[in-house]
């Protein structure tokens, strides 16, 4: 069975979380197979076709314990693989729930949702978890010491991560038109690098860790708690599990969107990071109020992740399902990302935290509910109507036939109930990720069902020909239906 290499060195350590686990982490493992009742609730839920939003809602829960026993199951396992194996499984499978989830997201096509998950991830662990931990932590303990040279290079990894995501984005708004195929190839050099850093990152924990003591604390600290069989089984279980409860997820966020008038964007960026990632940032917390760090300091280790493997490997799984991902984020998001790494380096730049450090990590946190509000302050529910985005292999005769008067009505769908839409309201039509024009909503027709399926949706009658813009305006395509303010639309 022998030791096991502590998570690598942008990651919390094996002894640290086997520390809390020792001392009254039974709590969270309570709590894990008490949310597996939410679990069963969602599978029933999808069965019987019960509201979006209990759907929604109770698959998001189901897949919190899930994640929790993947990520006991990955420590589990790197006791019987030996350091080297053992610090790669948790370097790959760290962030596995999100990863699934976004995944998924990416097969339905809604890249604004993954987007906003990266986002709301590293923001999350950057600000929420690490401005709680050090806070709490200096409450108790006063003030901490820790390495400052791997906080030193963690920091360092995390800016170039955050340059690497943000140059697709910079290119896109440098240029005077829509050029897909040249910010396409540079998120893919991006993630290419990223990737790079990150695996020479793991290279340089095992060179760290071979140097310290810490193979020897994590053999004191850790023997094995479940069989060698018993942990595959619970990896693949948990697994399948957060894969279909995901598909559950992304299936009913169109009509939760649509019911609650709410955007992907704020799924993405606040409930989605929470789901994957909950279990790790209660024991992230729990370390800080029972643990004095006097060497690692652990907090960065999630938001590294995210940004050098989960980010660019989504890019590249994105191409094999046909929906490509750009690292296109909008300025907000940009500078929200650059502005919580700079916190953190400067908090870890002279090896020491205190509580009034984690209360400057809160405030910064703030600003993450600052996105999902635009510059009139207005929260961003959608009011003139819904934006469809007309599919490539339709061609360009379907959007001629909607405003060149071949047509005097066409028919839309979209899950669920329109509960934000009225008569009179617009039907925005995308092609080619360009606005081209708009019809008037006439006639809505409820009560219908999806014979795929099987869940309900609603015919959208609208009048044509639309109105036509001159000249199309780049808006990024998406699948179904989104509610959309017509901000971009030159007459308002």
């Amino acid at each position: 069975m022998g030791t096991r290499l502590p998570q690598p060195y942008f990651r919390c350590t094996i002894w640290q979380r086997t520390l809390i686990q020792q001392q009254g982490n039974s709590h969270v493992k309570y709590l894990n197979y008490g949310l597996l009742v939410f679990a069963v609730i969602a599978v029933l839920a999808e069965i019987f076709h019960w509201s979006p939003v209990i759907i929604f809602f109770t698959a998001a829960l189901g897949v919190v314990p899930l994640a929790g026993f993947m990520g006991k199951a990955t420590e589990e396992l790197a006791v019987y693989t030996g350091p080297k194996l053992g610090g790669l499984l948790n370097a790959t499978l760290g962030n596995a729930a999100e990863l699934i989830i976004s995944i998924v997201a990416i097969q339905e096509g809604l890249l604004e949702l993954v987007l906003a998950s990266i986002t709301g991830s590293i923001l999350g662990n950057l600000l929420l978890i690490l401005g709680f931990s050090v806070l709490l932590g200096g409450f108790k303990f006063g003030i901490q010491t820790f390495d400052r040279r791997q906080a030193g290079v963690n920091s360092t990894m995390l800016i170039l991560a955050l340059i690497a995501l943000a140059v697709p984005s910079l290119f896109n708004y440098t240029i005077d038109r829509v050029d897909h195929a040249g910010v396409e190839y540079l998120s893919l050099g991006a993630s290419v690098v990223m990737l790079v850093v990150y695996a020479l990152g793991i290279v340089f924990s095992f060179k760290l860790a071979d140097t310290r003591d810490e193979l020897v604390e994590a053999h004191e600290h850790h023997p094995p708690e479940w069989s060698l069989r018993t942990a595959v089984i619970v990896l693949i279980a948990a697994t399948v599990g957060i894969a279909y409860l995901s598909e559950v997820l992304v299936g009913a966020v169109e009509p939760v969107v649509e019911e609650l008038g709410i955007t992907e964007f704020f799924l993405g960026i606040i409930l989605i990071p929470l789901v994957g990632n909950v279990a790790e940032h209660v024991v992230a917390i729990q370390m800080a109020l029972k643990i004095k760090w006097s060497c690692r300091w652990p907090f960065l280790g999630s938001s590294l992740q995210v940004a050098l493997f989960v980010a660019p490997l989504l890019v590249f799984i994105s191409l094999a399902l046909g929906h490509p991902l750009t690292l296109t984020f909008n300025v907000f998001e940009l500078i929200a990302l650059f502005a919580a790494s700079l916190i953190a380096a400067l908090i870890a730049l002279d090896g020491e935290s205190n509580w009034l450090e984690g209360c400057s990590c809160w405030g910064l946190c703030d600003y993450r509910h600052c996105l999902l509000f635009p510059a009139d302050g207005s929260l961003k529910l959608m009011s003139f109507g819904i934006s469809k985005t007309i599919p490539a292999q339709d061609g360009i005769e379907t959007v001629n036939a909607l405003y060149d008067g071949s047509l005097n009505e066409y028919v839309f769908h979209m899950k669920g109930k329109p509960s934000k839409l009225k008569v009179g309201d617009y039907v925005y039509t995308i092609f080619n990720d360009q606005l081209v024009g708009r019809l008037k909503i006439k006639q809505f027709v409820e009560g219908m069902v999806n014979p795929e399926s099987g869940q309900p949706r609603t015919l959208i009658i609208v009048e044509a020909p639309g109105k036509r813009l001159a000249a199309p305006i780049p808006k990024k395509g998406h699948r179904g239906t989104r509610y959309y303010d017509g901000a971009e639309w030159p007459e308002l």
